[in-house]
Parts: structure tokens; sequence; C-alpha cells
């Protein structure tokens, strides 16, 4: 083993370890609503986020959308997809997903080969269907609450446990291991973040447009998101179920006709008059 993979291999160790005990701290009794102590200082995050949305990631995202098709722009979002597949691999077996974990690695190479690099995806023509896992996922099947509920300057929603694992997350990625050039990283992170904002950028209107509060259905579509992952697209209901989405001030029950007719002692006449 190379000085540098000795290092690197060190730094994700340590990495891990550092996530595990901030995650453990972090942790609190699961629950029904988002805990959200931090709500004063992510709203202020979040709308800095909006900010650096609108003015800087929209218009670029735009532009791209402008000077590429959509072919192109799927093609780059399966790339970035696929290189994230030595983490999910190594998050299967760290979570007993054994048969999982082997389904994912034959996608991984199917794709980085038949699929050019990642660039197509003949795997999920042959039933091999994209499967998020990451590292805050395995601490959360480990046992590890979600903590506080945060906002994160430019990366968006997250919790105390998902944040703990996002180095973990970034060591496993296969451009880590692939380019050494921090430059080269960059860059590309530069192009996923502009071409996955291009092919939200519907949904994106869309939420804006629709939410009375875009903070609180961001914070209630994260949360339902990160269940589904976690339980593999079968969270408990009580788990999901957020009563407050639910109730509306509606009017006390008022009976029906039919319970009125059904009540009245006095016979209907012939004609129904």
């Amino acid at each position: 083993m190379s000085e540098p993979t000795t290092t690197r291999t060190k730094l994700w160790l340590g990495l891990t370890l550092l996530a595990i005990l901030l995650a453990g701290c972090a942790s609190n009794p699961a629950q029904q609503d988002v805990y959200d102590p931090l709500e004063s200082m992510n709203r202020k995050t979040f709308q800095f986020n909006e900010q650096v949305d609108r003015y800087v990631l929209q218009p670029l995202a735009q532009g791209w959308m402008f000077i590429t098709p959509s072919s192109v722009r799927e093609a780059i979002g399966n790339f970035f997809v696929n290189m994230t597949y030595p983490g999910v691999v190594l998050n299967d077996i760290l979570q007993g997903k054994t048969v999982d974990a082997g389904r994912n690695l034959l996608r991984f190479t199917l794709n980085s080969t038949l699929g050019i690099a990642g660039l197509f995806d003949p795997a999920s023509g042959l039933g091999l269907h994209h499967h998020p896992e990451d590292f805050g996922q395995t601490l959360a099947v480990w046992g590890s609450g979600p903590g506080p509920y945060l906002i994160l300057p430019v990366l968006g929603p997250s919790n105390f446990r998902d944040t703990a694992g996002l180095p973990a997350d970034l060591y496993s990625n296969g451009l880590t291991f692939a380019l050494s050039s921090v430059a080269i990283r960059a860059g590309l992170s530069t192009l996923q973040a502009v071409n996955t904002r291009a092919q939200l950028d519907k949904a994106v209107r869309i939420s804006r447009e629709a939410a009375v509060d875009h903070y609180a259905f961001i914070r209630s579509a994260y949360q339902q998101q990160r269940l589904n992952q976690i339980y593999d697209g079968t969270p408990p209901f009580e788990e999901l179920y957020d009563e407050d989405l639910f109730e509306e001030d509606l009017p006390p029950d008022e009976p029906s006709a039919q319970e009125d007719t059904e009540g009245s002692s006095e016979p209907l006449p012939a004609n129904g008059r």
C-alpha cells in the first residue's frame, strides 16, 4: 500500500469514528414532528441559501439548460450517481444488507463498463435500479437518532446525524479515489451542483409557488425523504405521519339531510315536498 493511500485510509477511518461519536451525542428519541430547536438560525441560513439559489445557481442552471439537451444533462447526472456507488456498497455492508451490496456492486460494475463510466444506465434495464445509501442512513440503522434539524449553508437541509456522516460520504465517493487534484474535483462538484439544479428546476419552482411556508415545506419533505430512504421505502406510518399537515379548521360536523329525515318523527308527504 502506498503512503498516500495509507494516509487517506487513516483519514477516512478517523472521520468515520468522529461521525459515529458526533451522531451518538446528537441522538434523540424517534419522534413524529421534526425536532427543530435551531429554527431561528435555520430560517436565516435558509434565506441565505434561497438568495444564493436565485442569484447564482438558478441563472447558471437555466443557462446550462439552454446550451445542453436533456439527454446530456441526464448522462452527466448518471455519471455522478454512479460515482456514489463505492459508498453505497460500503454502507450496504455496514448495515448488514449483503444481498443489496452484491446487487449494487454489480450495478456499479455494469454501468462503469457497459455504461461508459456511468454516463448510461444499462443496469436499470436489467432490474438493478438505483438504491441510494449513505453514512447517515447507516448511523440511523445502528440506532442513532437524527438530532436537531439543520440547514447547512449552500448544501441545504440536514440534521446532526446526516451532517456527521458527510465526511465519510465524501471520502467513499469514487471521485475522491480516482482524482488527486483538488481543483479538478472542485470543478466537477460545481458541474454537479449546476446540473442537479437544472434537473430540479421545475420542482423548485412548483414548491416555491405552492408552499405557504417554503421553509416548513422543505423541512417536512426532507424528513419524509430520509425516512423513506432509511426504511427502504416502507417507513412506519406513525413515523411518517405529521398530523399538522392534515389538520384544517373545519366546521363541526352537521347532520346530513338523510340523518335529519331519519331522525324526524313526522312522515314525509307522498309527493316528497
